[in-house]
């Protein structure tokens, strides 16, 4: 792994501690996003980026009950994913192009509400979520989803 992985792979490592353990879901994901936007892009540049898209940028947090998983999708010749279910709660972070997203407001009808992301911005969206996605090629954005233990039983910690 080189440098500028480690660098990126501590600084999500950071800001997902910093984050207060008892908030979960897209509200978690959502606090993430506006911590890691300055952090990030200033370590992201283009020649950054192509360091980055010749190795592999995957890796995966567990801190107490979450499960977070960190991948950036660099596309060469561009993505579009149609009527994609999401089944964890998922943060869109674009880095270098717009990201195109629709996400299905009635099923029936089959309506999109469209969105474009900049760069520098991101969408959070919770679990069961349709979307259509469309990035243009040679640009790239971080998929950062997360994933809850679900423990029924009562810790100590927990309760008031």
């Amino acid at each position: 792994m080189n440098e500028i992985n480690t660098q990126i792979e501590n600084i999500f490592d950071e800001e997902i501690k910093s984050i207060n353990h008892k908030i979960t879901g897209v509200l978690f994901l959502e606090l993430l996003k506006f911590k890691l936007i300055d952090r990030i892009f200033n370590i992201l540049s283009e020649k950054n980026l192509k360091i980055l898209s010749s190795s592999k940028f995957e890796f995966k947090k567990i801190i107490e009950e979450k499960i977070i998983n960190v991948r950036l999708v660099l596309t060469k010749n561009g993505i579009s994913l149609i009527n994609q279910n999401i089944d964890k709660s998922t943060l869109f972070l674009s880095i270098d192009g717009i990201l195109n997203l629709g996400i299905l407001l009635n099923k029936e009808k089959k309506i999109f509400n469209n969105l474009s992301i900049l760069p520098k911005m991101g969408i959070c969206l919770p679990t069961n979520t349709i979307i259509n996605l469309k990035l243009n090629k040679n640009k790239s954005y971080f998929e950062i989803t997360m994933l809850e233990k679900l423990d029924i039983e009562n810790k100590k910690n927990y309760t008031i």
